[in-house]
């Protein structure tokens, strides 16, 4: 399914993994568009791909309502990174000089989502008031399958305020314009940036969700809400940690070692439940990530020191590097902007 992280595109999107990308899409006309609106229903409610999670994400604003400073202050996201952004973007816009926007086809969120891989043989997305077929270039995506197909049929905004690794080259906005199908409609585009400054909102009081209710029956089944002080609180342990990606390929961040600094696992469930034996561990991601940990006896002592990182280098946690969690699973790997932790005691 696309919509998990750990989904498998079907071949037909494999077989053109090495189409060319160099010519630039015949855009469709507004007839075309017409009916493609005649050929979806206009019934069911505003579909939002990903999971569950990627409703507490903040995402990138071109004309965000907070200065560079209080973001900076909230969300460890430096004043460049945030003018680098609005710069991507101004490039992204400037890309499309010479193509009328009125000329171009309108579609609604709704269409866009309809075009998700599953219910149609087309991949679309949406960002910055345009939208792109994927489809072609979904299997030469440097990060993988996986991760692109999380956006599929929706607003890319939310992931690549995440993924800041699309703003640090002129190369997205070179592949974005060749892709481009039509323009979203403004009244959808709002309700994007509306409900992005309430995930804004949402974000800056940000608490992790512990749920143990599984591990004994008398538990609440309520999850526990951990706020970064209440983390802060415990107990905390300093860890040296490669970051960065091993891969060559030129979109990949450096490989580096710093130092992260946070709370043993552990000590959040010693805190939170009186019962250690634990059988499977789901870290949920901002992003739709599920990252499942099975504690059998390879991974029981890795287990015992899984630390949940709010600091890297003795300062809070940037965005592409995980804020507001990141964990580190030892000999297995890390999971950043981590939301959720989900335990499972032993399977009988």
């Amino acid at each position: 399914m696309l919509r998990n992280s750990v989904c498998h595109l079907p071949s037909r999107f494999l077989v053109s993994a090495r189409r060319s990308l160099a010519t630039t899409r015949t855009l469709p006309t507004s007839t075309e568009s017409s009916s493609h609106q005649q050929s979806i229903s206009s019934t069911g409610s505003l579909h939002w791909v990903g999971a569950a999670g990627l409703l507490t994400l903040l995402s990138y604003h071109t004309s965000s309502r907070k200065s560079n400073k209080e973001c900076s202050k909230c969300h460890g996201a430096s004043i460049s990174s945030s003018e680098q952004r609005q710069q991507w973007m101004a490039s992204l816009k400037s890309s499309f000089v010479g193509i009328d926007e009125q000329q171009l086809p309108e579609y609604t969120l709704e269409q866009v989502a309809q075009r998700n891989g599953i219910h149609s043989s087309h991949i679309w997305m949406s960002y910055g008031g345009f939208v792109y077929d994927v489809t072609d270039f979904i299997p030469l995506h440097p990060g993988g399958t996986d991760r692109i197909s999380r956006a599929a049929g929706a607003a890319i905004e939310p992931f690549w305020y995440l993924h800041q690794q699309h703003f640090d080259t002129q190369e997205p906005v070179e592949i974005l314009k060749k892709l481009v199908v039509g323009r979203l409609a403004e009244s959808d585009q709002r309700v994007v940036d509306d409900k992005l400054e309430t995930l804004q909102e949402e974000l800056e009081s940000f608490h992790l969700e512990l749920d143990v209710s599984k591990l004994d029956k008398n538990n609440s089944p309520t999850p526990t809400k951990l706020s970064l002080n209440d983390l802060k609180a415990l107990p905390k342990t300093d860890r040296k940690s490669q970051v960065g990606c091993p891969n060559q390929n030129q979109n990949r961040r450096p490989v580096s070692v710093s130092l992260f600094g946070g709370v043993q696992l552990k000590h959040i469930l010693a805190a939170s439940t009186k019962h250690t034996r634990v059988g499977r561990i789901v870290f949920h991601a901002m992003d739709g990530e599920q990252y499942t940990l099975e504690i059998t006896g390879d991974t029981k002592e890795s287990y015992q020191d899984i630390l949940v990182c709010y600091e890297m280098d003795g300062l809070p946690l940037t965005k592409s590097r995980g804020f507001p969690l990141r964990v580190i699973i030892p000999g297995k790997r890390a999971v950043k902007w981590v939301e959720k932790i989900e335990v499972h005691p032993p399977s009988r």
